[in-house]
């Protein structure tokens, strides 16, 4: 399964990092192979450097070994729209959302009537045998 890791370089004097950190707490739940990270660059200074960073707030795309794929160096401009549609360039798509949710709902359903008729079937086949 294809993996992708999108941190957020926060800085509690960031006025704009707000914004970002509630896209990321409503994102982080929305896809199982994408991981939302928050760095907080005064207290881990060195992702700065990693990454070649100048602005707060940053997002980098990496891999799961932590390589950057993309970096967006000041990213206060940047909306959910930015970030969703980067992770669909990638291939990567919301698993949870009004459509995923009723897809999921509807095969569980169907997968319980499948089930059911069976347990009827079997129940006639049976009853047909004692006879």
């Amino acid at each position: 399964m294809k993996e992708i890791g999108v941190i957020l370089i926060t800085d509690p004097s960031c006025g704009s990092c707000g914004n970002l950190r509630e896209i990321w707490q409503d994102l982080s739940g929305k896809y199982s192979n994408v991981k939302f990270i928050t760095i907080d660059a005064s207290i881990r200074e060195e992702v700065l450097y990693t990454y070649n960073l100048t602005n707060i707030p940053s997002i980098v795309f990496v891999t799961p070994e932590a390589e950057a794929l993309e970096v967006i160096d000041g990213a206060d401009w940047v909306t959910r729209g930015t970030i969703t549609d980067k992770l669909q360039q990638r291939g990567f798509t919301q698993l949870v959302g009004d459509f995923a949710v009723s897809v999921n709902k509807i095969r569980q359903t169907w997968q319980w009537f499948v089930i059911g008729l069976l347990v009827v079937a079997l129940g006639v086949f049976i009853f047909k045998k004692v006879r």
